[in-house]
C-alpha cells in the first residue's frame, strides 16, 4: 500500500522518514512528491511518499493512498524517531 503524508517544509517529515517508514512497513520512499508532476507513485507496494503539498490535492491525485498530516503522527511523540 502507498501512503502519503503532507505536511510544510521544515516540519520533520525527511527527519523522520525511517521511524515513519517502520510503522507502516514501507520499504520505499519518495522524499519531496508533488501531485501532478512526471514523478509517478506506485499504487501497489509499501511506499511512503511525503509531501509539502496540500492533503486535498494530493488526493485529488492519488486517490488510491491514504492522505494522512505530519501533525496527525502522534506516534512520532511517543519516541518512534529514535
Amino acid at each position: 500500500m502507498t501512503i502519503i503524508v503532507s505536511g510544510p517544509m521544515g516540519c520533520g517529515k525527511t527527519h523522520n522518514r525511517d521511524a515513519i517508514a517502520r510503522y507502516f512497513d514501507c520499504t520505499r520512499i519518495i522524499d519531496g512528491w508533488e501531485p501532478g508532476s512526471a514523478q509517478k507513485i506506485p499504487r501497489t507496494g509499501p511506499t511512503l511518499v511525503l509531501t509539502s503539498a496540500n492533503p486535498e490535492k494530493c488526493r485529488r491525485s492519488a486517490p488510491f493512498a491514504p492522505v494522512l498530516r505530519f501533525a496527525d503522527l502522534t506516534f512520532l511523540r511517543a519516541g518512534a524517531s529514535r
